[in-house]
C-alpha cells in the first residue's frame, strides 16, 4: 500500500519510499506575479519561462528565481523579447528595470523593460567572439 492509501504495486511502494527517504524535501512555492512602478528593478536568476492564458489568449511569463524569496513571475512580450534576444541561460544573474507602459493603438498599452544580464553569459560571449570575427 502506498503513502496515499492507494493498492501501489508493492516493489513501487517500496521505490517510493527509498525516494522519499534518500533526498532532503522543500516545499514549492508558486511564482508571485510582479506588479512594478515605472522605476522599480528586481535583480535574481533566470529561471525560465511559463505559458499562461489570458483574455488575448496564451503569454509567456519570466520567471525570477531570487535567493530567500518566492520566484517572481514578470510578463511583457518585451520582456520576454529580451531574454529570448540575449539567450539567458536559466540559472544565469539577471537584472530587469520596469520602465512603464506604452500606447500600442486600438486601447492597449505594452509594458517597457529593460533587462541587464551579468558578463559572464558563456552563449552569448560565443555569439559576441563570432560577431567581432566577422565584423573585422
Amino acid at each position: 500500500m502506498s503513502r496515499n492509501g492507494d493498492d501501489t504495486d508493492p516493489k513501487a511502494a517500496l521505490i517510493q519510499e527509498r525516494i522519499l527517504q534518500k533526498f532532503t524535501w522543500r516545499k514549492v512555492t508558486a511564482p508571485k506575479p510582479w506588479h512594478p512602478k515605472p522605476g522599480d528593478e528586481i535583480a535574481g536568476f533566470y529561471g525560465g519561462k511559463s505559458v499562461k492564458n489570458g483574455k488575448f489568449g496564451q503569454y509567456q511569463a519570466v520567471l525570477v528565481r531570487i535567493p530567500g524569496s518566492n520566484p517572481i513571475m514578470v510578463t511583457g512580450a518585451r520582456i520576454v523579447q529580451l531574454i529570448d534576444a540575449a539567450m539567458v541561460e536559466i540559472g544565469a544573474p539577471i537584472h530587469i528595470t520596469y520602465g512603464g507602459k506604452k500606447d500600442i493603438g486600438n486601447d492597449r498599452t505594452m509594458n517597457l523593460f529593460e533587462l541587464q544580464v551579468a558578463d559572464d553569459n558563456d552563449v552569448e560571449a560565443a555569439f559576441e567572439r563570432r560577431e567581432r570575427e566577422f565584423a573585422s
